[in-house]
C-alpha cells in the first residue's frame, strides 16, 4: 500500500471503511459457532486505530465510513437495515469511546511501545469501553428478543468478543499504520535468519495449535496438550522481535483457536458447555494478548534503557570495571595492557597476560560463535559485545560481558581495541536458580487450574439440572405450563417480527377421569407418559410442546398453516388411539380429542389457546376422539 494513500483524509475514511467492512465480515461469517456466537469482533479494532492515530477534525468522516460497512456487512447476512445500523451505531460509540479515553490520558502522541499508554489502552478500550458497548448491545439483543441466552450471559460473551478483538488487532494495525505512513523505514529489513525463525515459530504454532486446542476440547485422557504451551512462542517472539512481529504471532494463535472453536460442538458436551468453552477461548486470548504487547513494549523499553546504559557505562568503566586492550593489527590479538581491576578479578599479575593472546583466559574453551563475531567485528572496525566464559588463574569459570570498542591511531586506522569486562556469573547463577523457581511454580499453577476447572465444571452441572427442573414437566418430561407460556410468547414475538406464521393445537385424553377413577392414578399416570411417544415421534424438534394441566397439553407449530396443524393432530390422534398403553398386565384404550387455532399474525397467546380450546370443546362435543380446527 503506498504510505501517500494515508496522508489524505479523504482515502483514510474509505480505506476504514474498506477494513471495517473486511473486519465485520469476517465477525459475523468467520469467527460464529453453530449457536451463532461470536468469538471474536475485529471490525472495532479498525476504527479504533484509525481514532487513534487521525485528528479529531477527521473522526466525523471515519464515523460515517464505519457506519455505512457496518450496515453492508450486516446486511450481506441478511441483517435487517435497522437492526444492523443499531449494531454498527453501537460498536462505533465503542471505538469512540476508547479513543477518546486514550488520547485524553495519553495526548495526541499514543505508542503501544510506551508502558504507560499500554495500560492506558487495556483499561479504557478492552476493559471499560467494550463492557459499556456490551451492555447496550446486550440491551438491543433482548429488546428485539433474537436470543435465547440470558442478559448477563449475552454481555459478558459481546464484551469478551469485542475485547479480545481490540487486543489481538489494535496493536497490529496501529504498526502496519506506522510502518506504511513512514513507507516502511521504521521497520528494519530483516536478515534471512530472522526470517526463517519466524516461520519456524509461526509453523509450530499452527501444528502445536491445532493439537493443543483440538484435544482441549475432546477432553482426551490419553493426551491433554494444554494451550498454556503457545504462551512459550510468544515470549519467544516477543523478547526476539518487535511489536509488529509480536501481534502476528499471537493473531496466528487467534486464528488456529477460532478456527477449530468454530467446528460443530457436540464434542463439547461431555467436559464442557459451548458458551464456556467459548468464554475459555476469549479469556485466554485476552491473556496471551496482553502478555504479548505488554512484554513486547517492556524488553523495548529494557532495550532502550540497556543502550542507554552501556553509552554511559563506557564513560565510567575505565576505572570502576576490569579492561584490557589488545593489538589487532597482529594475527593473534595479543594483550597489550591490562587495569588493576582486570588483575583483581582473574588473580593474574600484569606481567603474566601482556603479550599473550586474547584467547589466554577461555584455557582451551571453543567458544567458535563467539569467536566469530569478534572477528568479524574487528574485520569491520565495529565495536561488538558479546558472552564469553573466561577462567582464572584458580580454574573458576566466570560468565563475561564483554564490549570492544575500536580505538584508530591520528590516520583513522583501527590498531586497537578496548575490552571493558563486566561479571555475570552471579546473574547467570541467579537466572538459573529462578528457572527453577519458575518451573516448580508453573506446575503448582496447573494443579490449581485443574482443580478450579472441576469446581466449576461441577457447579455448571449443578446450575443446569437446576434450570431443568424448574422448566421441565416431572412426569412427563416435557416442558411445564410456565416455562412453555414464555417461550411461546417469545417465539410468537419473533415470528411476528419476521412476519411468519404459526398454527397451536390444544389436546386432552378423553375420559381421563374414568381411568384414574378404575385403575388407579398410577394407571393415569402411565397413560400420561405412553401419550408422549406419539406426539413426540411427530413433532419437529423445532415445535414446542407442553403439558398444560392435569391431562391438557399444548402443541406450538411454527411456519404451519392450519391444515397442515390438522393433518399433524390427526396423525398424533391415530397413533394414541390404535396404541394401547400397558398398565401392568392391563392394556388401557386411551383415546384424545384435539382443537386447532392458526395464528393470525397479530394475537396474544392467551388469545390464540382460548380459540385452540373452543375447537377443542368442538371436538368434545362432537363425540371425542377427533380433531377440529
Amino acid at each position: 500500500m503506498n504510505s501517500n494513500a494515508l496522508t489524505k483524509p479523504g482515502l483514510r475514511a474509505i480505506l476504514t471503511g474498506v477494513f471495517f467492512f473486511l473486519g465485520a465480515w469476517l465477525g459475523l461469517t468467520q469467527t460464529v459457532t453453530e449457536d451463532g456466537i461470536a468469538i471474536l469482533w475485529p471490525a472495532n479494532a479498525v476504527l479504533l486505530t484509525a481514532l487513534l492515530l487521525t485528528p479529531r477534525r477527521e473522526w466525523t468522516g471515519l464515523a460515517t465510513a464505519a457506519l455505512i460497512a457496518a450496515c453492508t456487512a450486516a446486511l450481506s447476512v441478511s441483517f435487517p437495515l435497522w437492526s444492523a445500523s443499531l449494531f454498527g451505531l453501537v460498536n462505533i460509540f465503542e471505538s469512540f469511546l476508547a479513543a477518546f479515553l486514550i488520547r485524553r490520558f495519553c495526548g495526541p502522541g499514543f505508542d503501544f511501545q510506551s508502558l504507560k499508554h499500554l495500560r492506558i489502552f487495556i483499561l479504557t478500550g478492552p476493559l471499560v469501553a467494550c463492557s459499556v458497548a456490551a451492555l447496550l448491545g446486550a440491551a438491543v439483543y433482548n429488546i428485539l428478543d433474537r436470543t435465547d441466552n440470558p442478559f448477563w450471559v449475552f454481555w459478558r460473551l459481546w464484551w469478551f468478543a469485542d475485547a479480545v478483538g481490540l487486543l489481538l488487532l489494535t496493536p497490529l494495525f496501529a504498526s502496519c499504520w506506522h510502518a506504511i505512513s513512514t513507507g516502511w523505514r521504521s521497520v528494519r529489513a530483516p536478515h534471512y535468519s530472522k526470517i526463517t525463525e519466524l516461520v519456524v515459530i509461526w509453523t509450530a504454532i499452527a501444528i502445536t495449535g491445532f493439537y493443543a486446542f483440538d484435544f482441549a476440547r475432546q477432553g482426551s485422557v490419553e493426551f491433554f496438550l494444554t494451550p498454556v504451551l503457545l504462551l512459550g512462542f510468544v515470549v519467544w517472539t516477543a523478547t526476539r522481535f518487535r511489536l509488529l512481529a509480536t501481534t502476528a504471532t499471537v493473531s496466528i494463535i487467534a486464528v488456529v483457536a477460532v478456527a477449530l472453536l468454530i467446528q460443530p460442538l457436540s464434542t463439547y458436551t461431555e467436559t464442557i458447555a459451548p458458551q464456556e468453552a467459548i468464554w475459555l477461548t476469549q479469556e485466554y486470548l485476552v491473556v496471551v494478548s496482553i502478555i504479548a504487547v505488554g512484554l513486547s513494549g517492556l524488553i523495548q523499553k529494557i532495550r532502550r534503557q540497556n543502550a542507554s546504559l552501556r553509552f554511559q557505562e563506557r564513560a565510567i568503566q575505565a576505572s570502576n570495571d576490569p579492561i584490557s586492550v589488545v593489538d589487532v593489527r597482529q594475527s593473534d590479538m595479543p594483550i597489550t595492557w591490562v587495569n588493576p581491576k582486570f588483575e583483581e578479578l582473574f588473580g593474574y599479575r600484569a606481567a603474566e597476560i601482556v603479550g599473550q593472546g586474547c584467547q589466554f583466559l577461555q584455557d582451551g574453551d571453543q567458544q567458535k560463535t563467539t569467536i566469530e563475531i569478534i572477528r568479524a567485528a574487528v574485520a569491520e572496525s565495529k565495536p561488538c559485545r558479546v558472552q564469553v566464559r573466561n577462567y582464572t588463574k584458580s580454574g573458576k569459570l566466570l560468565w563475561i560481558d564483554l564490549s570492544l570498542a575500536p580505538v584508530s591511531n591520528h590516520a583513522g586506522t583501527v590498531t586497537h581495541y578496548v575490552g571493558i569486562q563486566h561479571d555475570l556469573t552471579q546473574e547467570k547463577e541467579a537466572e538459573e536458580r529462578l528457572r527453577e523457581a519458575n518451573r516448580a511454580i508453573e506446575q503448582q499453577n496447573e494443579v490449581l487450574e485443574e482443580k478450579v476447572q472441576e469446581r466449576t465444571q461441577s457447579l455448571n452441572r449443578a446450575v443446569e439440572k437446576l434450570k431443568k427442573v424448574a422448566s421441565t414437566d416431572f412426569l412427563t418430561g416435557i416442558a411445564n405450563r410456565r416455562h412453555f407460556y414464555e417461550v411461546a410468547k417469545r417465539e410468537l414475538k419473533r415470528l411476528k417480527q419476521d412476519g411468519r406464521t404459526a398454527a397451536l393445537v390444544a389436546f386432552d385424553l378423553d375420559h381421563f377421569k374414568t381411568i384414574n377413577d378404575t385403575f388407579g392414578h398410577e394407571a393415569g399416570d402411565e397413560v400420561l407418559r405412553g401419550v408422549m411417544t406419539p406426539v413426540e415421534t411427530t413433532i419437529r424438534p423445532t415445535d414446542l410442546f407442553g403439558r398444560i394441566g392435569g391431562e391438557e397439553f399444548l402443541i406450538l407449530l411454527p411456519d404451519t398453516p392450519e391444515s397442515a396443524a390438522l393433518d399433524i393432530a390427526e396423525r398424533i390422534r391415530t397413533q394414541i388411539s390404535e396404541t394401547p398403553v400397558n398398565y401392568g398386565t392391563t392394556p388401557l384404550q386411551v383415546t384424545a380429542s384435539f382443537g386447532i387455532a392458526e395464528w393470525d399474525g397479530s394475537c396474544g397467546l392467551d388469545q390464540l389457546v382460548r380459540q385452540a380450546d373452543q375447537a377443542l370443546y368442538r371436538a368434545k362435543s362432537e363425540g371425542r376422539n377427533r380433531a377440529r380446527a
